[in-house]
């Protein structure tokens, strides 16, 4: 099958009704600690990047190039190395749907270990597009990151230093939560969901439906997780020291 074509499929997924019950702005909020959302943020992103950014265009500078998927909570010893091809073929895929009772953590993150560090696959001319300009100017240095998945596809409850994440193209909803005796009743061993519709119902749990060009702030040690409505690339910003 034509790949252009396979992507141009809708892909059907359940319908979660989910308000945001996290502050809107406009804007990125200077000193804010709190988890917030910015609709519509087009001026976040180049219209450079959002163009050179989809799966067509990495498939056809990464096709054959190897890079480690993963499950969330279990790396490095769950890695399974597939060609970039071969993981849209696997998982982009147009009938895959959001099952309410099964969460596949399994996402893309297009980088390489080496030598102990984190090394992005994305091809420089793309990564020189992707820009943290937004937030440059707050923080001592920022890390640029890319996250690759299908609709059902997400990233397990974790935590870590804040972040500033963007869809860039499809749609996606984002849990969080303040202690982990809060998520103990939905996620398992390693803090990984259960049953989504048992997060779905947790009012300890705030969520979140982003869109097409919106972003998140999440603070620095807030448990969240993700989940893909729809094939999804996104691009995130982490900050390092606030100036």
């Amino acid at each position: 099958m034509n790949f252009v074509i396979f992507l141009l499929f809708v892909v059907p997924v359940f319908s979660f009704n989910v308000e945001c019950d996290f502050d809107i702005y406009d804007t990125v909020q200077q000193g804010l600690t709190t988890p917030y959302v910015i609709r519509n943020f087009k001026s976040a992103m180049t219209k450079e990047f959002k163009s050179a950014y989809t799966f067509h265009n990495l498939n056809k500078t990464l096709h054959n190039v190897k890079v480690p998927t993963m499950l969330a909570h279990s790396y490095p010893t769950d890695i399974i190395e597939k060609t970039f091809h071969e993981y849209l073929v696997d998982n982009i895929n147009p009938f895959l749907t959001v099952e309410t009772d099964v969460y596949n953590d399994r996402m893309l993150l297009p980088m390489r270990f080496e030598n102990g560090q984190r090394r992005s696959i994305i091809p420089s001319t793309i990564q020189k597009l992707h820009t943290c300009d937004y937030i440059k100017h707050l923080y001592t240095s920022v890390e640029k990151e890319y996250y690759i998945g299908s609709a059902g596809q997400g990233a397990n409850f974790h935590k870590h230093m804040e972040i500033y994440n963007q869809v860039i193209h499809g749609e996606k909803v984002w849990f969080l939560a303040y202690k982990e005796g809060d998520i103990s009743k939905v996620a398992g061993e390693k803090l990984l969901i259960d049953n989504l519709w048992s997060v779905m119902e947790n009012k300890k749990i705030q969520k979140c439906k982003l869109y097409e060009n919106d972003m998140i702030y999440v603070p620095s040690n807030v448990y969240h997780a993700t989940l893909n409505l729809k094939p999804t690339l996104a691009a995130a910003c982490f900050p390092w020291s606030r100036l």
